[in-house]
């Protein structure tokens, strides 16, 4: 747990990152170049386990706040770097954003960046935790040969989730590589048009 005046550091260093960055192609206040070796790292433990994601598109990367102070300035971050908010809505509890990045990051032209904020009780550290490949009608056969793939670290809680369901297998860091059916803004447009979006309450940060 970083002290708190490392906290205040990072989160200044994230505000005060310079605009020439967006012009460079990267997300401005994002650490891009962590993320690619995460991800690259991730995709090379799944290609040596035979799993088929290669042209698939990972279509979102997921970057989690360890305290409200750094979810807020991560949304600045990304709306200094020309990103459009699609959604923040309640999921699992707390408020989770989800944006339309101006320019795509990293070699693998991720389009969507998802920004949860701290959930109570459930302490994570501030980075990339994930990122999320949209397999489309193969998802049901991939996820059926990772339940006994012996080698991997899968893990099968979101599969019952009643919308956008996702197998997730943790890699190497503590990075994890979750594989779903639809990419995220297809979702969210579905959960919009559908009444599905659950607002974040007035005064909840009130109370966080």
């Amino acid at each position: 747990m970083l002290a708190p005046a490392k906290r205040t550091s990072r989160i200044r260093a994230m505000e005060s990152q310079r605009s020439s960055e967006a012009h460079r192609g990267e997300l401005v206040g994002f650490p891009t170049d962590e993320l690619e070796r995460k991800l690259e790292a991730a995709l090379a433990t799944l290609r040596a386990a035979n799993v088929p994601i290669d042209g698939k598109r990972v279509d979102h990367a997921c970057y989690r706040s360890a305290t409200k102070g750094e979810y807020f300035a991560a949304k600045r971050a990304a709306e200094a770097g020309g990103a459009t908010l699609l959604v923040e809505s309640m999921i699992g509890g707390r408020p989770i954003a989800t944006y339309a990045l101006a320019r795509p990051i990293s070699t693998h032209a991720i389009a969507l960046l998802e920004l949860p904020a701290p959930k109570p009780g459930r302490p994570y550290a501030t980075g990339w935790e994930h990122a999320e490949i949209a397999l489309g009608d193969d998802l049901e056969a991939v996820a059926a040969s990772l339940r006994d793939h012996a080698s991997l670290d899968v893990d099968f809680r979101a599969w019952r989730k009643a919308v956008n369901r996702d197998v997730s297998v943790g890699c190497p860091g503590g990075f994890a590589v979750k594989l779903h059916a639809a990419p995220l803004d297809e979702v969210v447009a579905m959960e919009l048009r559908e009444g599905l979006v659950e607002p974040v309450p007035a005064d909840y940060w009130d109370a966080h």
